[in-house]
């Protein structure tokens, strides 16, 4: 499943970590050999945010779910400072599943979005 359209305004999401330029990095031994900035469709860069998730209504029981997620933007959102309360538009998910050079599978879910915004 790609690019599935998902509805998060029942939770409320708190930044942890700013949008920042997302790096990718090449590996080689265990040890980071180089970064460059990633980019999506057409050369537009990357940014990457971590947000905290938690439900607004109490599960059957009697609990808030909550979660940390690291989402993709397409836009740099640089009014988005650490702590704030946001909103996220336009945001999806995808699964993945790769096999690393020494056989180990590694499958889950990542999140992408066009912008975060903040609630006042």
């Amino acid at each position: 499943m790609q690019g599935a359209p998902i509805d998060v305004s029942h939770y409320k999401l708190r930044v942890v970590e700013a949008p920042d330029l997302k790096m990718k990095r090449k590996m080689e031994n265990g040890k980071v050999v180089s970064e460059t900035p990633a980019s999506g469709p057409g050369g537009i860069a990357l940014y990457e945010a971590v947000l905290y998730i938690r439900a607004n209504e109490k599960d059957d029981f009697g609990k808030k779910d909550s979660e940390e997620i690291k989402v993709t933007l397409t836009t740099p959102c640089d009014d988005i400072e650490e702590d704030d309360v946001v909103s996220v538009a336009g945001m999806t998910m995808s699964t993945f599943s790769f096999t690393t050079e020494k056989g180990k599978t590694i499958s889950g879910v990542s999140y992408r979005a066009e912008a975060l915004i903040k609630v006042a």
